[in-house]
């Protein structure tokens, strides 16, 4: 949430850093399996 940025800019969506966006995803794959799904996290070269 960027609580130490500027009022206006806090809470917006923004695009993750490539290193973060993949923590982000393989966390959500996790927590996912228990329900059946399965999330393919892989590199797109994009970032």
């Amino acid at each position: 949430m960027r609580l130490g940025q500027h009022v206006h800019s806090r809470g917006r969506p923004r695009l993750a850093v490539p290193g973060d966006a993949k923590d982000i995803l393989t966390d959500f794959a996790r927590l996912e399996e228990p329900y059946g799904a399965t999330v393919t996290v892989g590199d797109t070269g994009n970032g």
